[in-house]
């Protein structure tokens, strides 16, 4: 990479032009750099990697900036794949007329190539002899075959190193007929369509690393990159988090070919341009996990957030109980077997969402959320017109943040938290209230819970794929705070709706001490737990899970909560908690019951 850091300097330094290489930092930054800063000259070209360019399309747009802003006239791309639809973007974003695709390596200086507007690999024959060898058989591939690409340099410019039948890795498609592009003079090929060791073999054909990158770079709602780091890497990991302004080609970690006819090893270091498969981005799981950590997270603003949302839904539960009388409806009191239904819902909401086309999940949870919101709030706002205008206020304002911010931006998770938080809360006491859930029944609903969680995060993806479902639209059914790409802590819907339910039927059964200990629990293994985990698999294996799912700590732990609180005695139910001051109960307060069951009578005011 250094030596074409260089060739860029030199080459500027002939042309009489001014060359700035930033070296590894922020893209946001780098779009400053395009902005002229301080009155000085804007670039007219600018050279990088795609994954890095991406990030600048990223952060361009998050900020607002438009072609108007920027003087670049080209745009080249190296070291890795670029997409059709990245390659559109970054036309679109920055106003470059041109979007160039070099091909090149240190090993095989001089020869290099660049990509037509027919999507054709076009290496200059005057430098080196290039030849395509078949995957299977090592003999040069028929046209319309996948093949590795080869290349010898030619004398005098290799005097010192001479290299013979480079072998690349990197595979291509002969072209079945000649070009007809505006490069039909140059021998061609079709693009890099990835390393031959990272392809995939399937009933119906070879998949290459180019089809899932383009398959994902054209999904609309995913962000820029998605890909792996240069040169692969363990686990998945976002693309780095730095890159430069002037440079285009990065050193490949090729193999020397061997003689002709003999199979050469498929493995080896990854190198030249495009070498790994796409991971998917960071994910809001929508039902009961939390993210791994972008890179450099701190992880104590994981803590701080999390435990703030945990235990301030679970707050804010506990306030709703204390002031709020839900009215009980007429279907009778919540048993044992309501935790079958219960269980048969949570597993068939993740299927019927992922049914739904894309752009209809988002309308659906804003009526899910909205129509949560007006049963909840039914008995604090009693005004029907009001109650349905404030909240069309709330659900308007997570579409107007997300659409005006993007979905990395604060504005938006404020906001959307807000509405989730206050779902929760309503959620929580019209079953403790109105359903009469007890202790007893949420303890064991999350026991289940635990088995669910484990179950669809670790052997069937059915988390991951809801996650990605939900993935670029508003409306994450999460709460929790990201501050651009590099800070973020998400909790879902489901794990805040099972604390706030332990919490609160914890309080109900045995008072103050219940409230105790369902907030220590909440703390420990609903926040602290998961986090803690999720940071020491990372440090331990380099490898930072795809999610952690919460509710295998928080499950246990609570059932456990529930079996050292029924010691003290049995459950108090609803008619034995004296209300004073309620709201929402005709008549004020609550006719207070014979005590001794649980708690001592506490008066909630």
């Amino acid at each position: 990479m250094g030596t074409a850091v260089q060739e860029d300097v030199e080459v500027c330094r002939l042309a009489n032009a001014s060359c700035h290489v930033v070296g590894q930092i922020p893209p946001d930054e780098s779009v400053e750099h395009l902005l002229g800063p301080g009155g000085g000259a804007r670039p007219t070209i600018l050279t990088g990697n795609p994954s890095y360019l991406g990030q600048m399309v990223t952060a361009a747009r998050r900020r607002g900036y438009g072609p108007d802003d920027f003087a670049l006239r080209a745009i080249y791309a190296g070291g890795e794949m670029l997409s059709r639809r990245l390659s559109e973007v970054l036309r679109e974003t920055f106003g470059a007329l041109t979007v160039g695709d070099a091909f090149g390596m240190t090993e095989l200086l001089p020869v290099g190539g660049r990509t037509c507007s027919e999507r054709h690999l076009h290496i200059d024959p005057n430098t080196g002899y290039t030849e395509v060898l078949d995957l299977a058989t090592g003999e040069p591939a028929a046209p319309g075959r996948l093949g590795e690409l080869t290349v010898t340099p030619y004398f005098p410019y290799r005097e010192c190193m001479p290299v013979l039948r480079y072998n690349t890795g990197d595979v291509v498609r002969t072209l079945e007929g000649p070009p007809d592009c505006e490069l039909a003079a140059v021998p061609a090929v079709s693009h890099v369509l990835g390393k031959a060791g990272t392809l995939h073999r399937t009933i119906d054909g070879i998949v290459t690393p180019r089809d899932v990158l383009e398959a994902l770079d054209g999904t609309p709602g995913l962000p820029f990159p998605l890909r792996q780091p240069p040169g692969g890497g363990r686990g998945r990991r976002p693309a780095p988090r730095g890159g430069r302004l002037q440079g285009g080609h990065r050193s490949g970690g090729g193999r020397a070919a061997a003689g002709p006819g003999r199979r050469r090893p498929r493995h080896g270091p990854a190198g030249g341009r495009g070498g790994g498969r796409a991971p998917l981005p960071p994910a809001l799981r929508p039902v009961g996990a939390h993210l791994h950590p972008e890179p450099r997270v701190s992880v104590f603003f994981q803590l701080a957030v999390t435990i703030a949302r945990a235990v301030g839904v679970c707050a804010g539960a506990i306030a709703y109980f204390r002031a709020v009388r839900t009215p009980r409806p007429p279907v009778g009191v919540f048993n044992g077997s309501d935790i079958f239904l219960m269980m048969g819902f949570v597993l068939a909401l993740p299927y019927i969402y992922l049914t739904l086309p894309g752009a209809v999940l988002p309308v659906v949870l804003a009526l899910v959320f909205a129509g949560g919101l007006s049963v909840g709030y039914q008995p604090l706002i009693g005004n029907g017109r009001l109650r349905r205008a404030l909240i069309a206020v709330l659900i308007a304002s997570v579409l107007v943040a997300h659409r005006a911010f993007g979905e990395t931006a604060p504005p938006y998770w404020v906001a959307n938290s807000a509405v989730v938080a206050l779902i929760v809360v309503s959620a929580t006491n019209l079953n403790v209230q109105g359903g009469g859930m007890r202790l007893k029944n949420v303890a064991w609903f999350l026991l289940a819970l635990t088995a669910y969680d484990a179950f669809f995060a670790w052997v069937v993806p059915l988390t991951q794929q809801l996650s990605e479902a939900v993935q670029g639209y508003p409306y994450a059914p999460a709460a929790g705070l990201r501050i651009g790409e590099e800070l973020g802590a998400v909790v879902g819907m489901g794990d805040l709706l099972a604390y706030a339910l332990f919490t609160t039927t914890a309080y109900k059964a045995y008072g103050k001490r219940g409230l105790r200990t369902g907030i220590a629990l909440v703390t420990l293994f609903g926040a602290v737990a998961p986090v803690a985990t999720l940071q020491v698999l990372a440090a331990a294996t380099d490898q930072a899970p795809t999610l952690v799912p919460a509710q295998v700590f928080f499950g246990p732990a609570a059932f456990l909560g529930y079996r050292y609180l029924r010691r003290s005695g049995p459950e108090r139910r609803m008619a034995d908690v004296v209300f004073r001051g309620t709201r929402g109960v005709r008549g004020g307060a609550v006719p207070q019951a014979p005590a001794g069951r649980g708690a001592p009578v506490e008066p909630v005011t």
